[in-house]
């Protein structure tokens, strides 16, 4: 029997409402979960979820939420600090940082928080790295509100329907599926560390030779004035680092560019009346011994070699709390060191200082990280136009298989593929 004009019209509303229902319930779910917290208006109080923590998205949202002040910056901050944030007194704080940023990106977020928050304050942490100019955009800038030209209609059908919505609203709730979960290699706290000294190394946007500082120093600039014109309180911060990180500024020959870097920072604050802590020095958190070896204990002081844990974002808090209420005591002196005109020379010198006597100190951590270096061949900045030329370079700017001086093929093996 052949199917009747009837049998058509029954099918096409049978497959309209199917659809209809599907995209309904598929909506609700993600409204329910709210992984980036685009609809925290429309929960009920026991409804929804903690929303994304590294999502560009997400850090959006929270900024034009309950927020005065915003902490900026990378993936330290985010690892630091997280989203659950004490208030300051009664100034209410929220976390703004994105993994993997950029000081071309930043710019971004202070345009939109400017025009699209009622922020009355940043307090905004700088790290080297950010002002690489081979750092790029993440890809999820594009579909949050940082981008100015996101079309708000679109822009919330894809909170509502999008893929990514429902991975991440799956996952908040528990429920895991195949589709969007791919299985990871597990690693030792030791083979973690090694396997990061070897790929932050080898990492294009991070330890290359910095290029045109003068266009992402110029963006620092314009980012300190646009806040200020906008009325907002604006602090900066030098972010914490592990005493191997810092030691790899030395291997990689941008110990001295660091430290023109951080001149640059004191000169610019200072004239603006702006506050600037460095705790980029060799305070007991920063020497704290990584696990680089199977018998090594973590440190409760960082999450990895590159992020610093929660409890010392607690303290890098606390000590910008005390150092605004003008107290001090209850940290150790060089940490969070208030930079100024005056005092940077000084600081520097004991940097110099502070690092010989860690490596003397530290003779097993300073074995395990010179025998990666041994393995991998000693950076030079000369070598990233080889290997880029060679096409060795992945997506993500890590260098997985390549080579080194003297045409050696680097072999960084599993723990290379260590994703940070």
């Amino acid at each position: 029997m052949e199917p009747t004009l009837a049998d058509f019209r029954k099918y096409f509303r049978t497959a309209v409402l199917t659809s209809v229902l599907a995209t309904t319930l598929m909506a609700s779910f993600n409204v329910y979960i709210d992984p980036y917290g685009i609809f925290r208006h429309m929960h009920l109080p026991n409804m929804g979820y903690a929303p994304l923590t590294w999502s560009r998205v997400a850090a959006a949202e929270r900024m034009r939420g309950k927020c005065d002040i915003a902490f900026l910056g990378s993936s330290r901050v985010v690892f630091g600090f997280g989203t659950d944030m004490p208030n300051w007194g009664k100034w209410r704080l929220c976390n703004g940082a994105l993994g993997g940023t950029s000081i071309a990106e930043q710019k971004t977020v202070v345009d939109f928080i400017t025009t699209k928050t009622k922020l009355k304050g940043i307090l905004l942490f700088v790290d080297l790295h950010m002002f690489h100019d081979g750092r790029m955009y993440n890809h999820d800038w594009a579909q949050s509100r940082l981008n100015p030209e996101r079309n708000r209609l679109n822009y919330l059908a894809w909170g509502l329907t999008s893929l990514d919505a429902i991975e991440w609203s799956t996952k908040l709730r528990g429920i895991w599926l195949p589709i969007f979960d791919k299985p990871k290699p597990e690693h030792t706290s030791s083979m973690e560390t090694r396997g990061m000294v070897k790929t932050t190394l080898l990492r294009a946007n991070m330890y290359r030779l910095f290029e045109g500082p003068d266009k992402t120093r110029a963006l620092f600039v314009e980012i300190l004035d646009e806040a200020q014109a906008a009325g907002l309180k604006v602090m900066v911060a030098i972010p914490a680092e592990h005493a191997l990180q810092i030691e790899m500024l030395k291997t990689s020959n941008l110990w001295d560019v660091n430290k023109e870097w951080k001149r640059f920072l004191t000169q610019e604050t200072f004239k603006r009346g702006i506050p600037l802590w460095d705790f980029e020095t060799y305070h007991s958190p920063a020497k704290s011994p990584l696990p680089m070896l199977p018998t090594d204990k973590p440190t409760p002081w960082w999450s990895d070699l590159s992020h610093q844990s929660k409890l010392l974002g607690d303290n890098t808090l606390e000590r910008i709390q005390e150092s605004v209420a003008g107290k001090s005591g209850t940290f150790e002196p060089n940490f969070g060191v208030v930079l100024t005109p005056d005092t940077i020379e000084a600081d520097l010198a004991q940097m110099d200082t502070d690092r010989l006597a860690w490596r003397a100190a530290n003779p097993g951590q300073i074995a395990a990280y010179e025998q990666i270096l041994a393995h991998i061949g000693q950076i030079d900045p000369s070598v990233w136009a080889d290997l880029e030329s060679n096409g060795t370079l992945s997506e993500d700017g890590i260098v997985r298989r390549g080579h080194g001086e003297g045409g050696a093929e680097i072999d960084l093996g599993d723990e290379g593929d260590v994703e940070f």
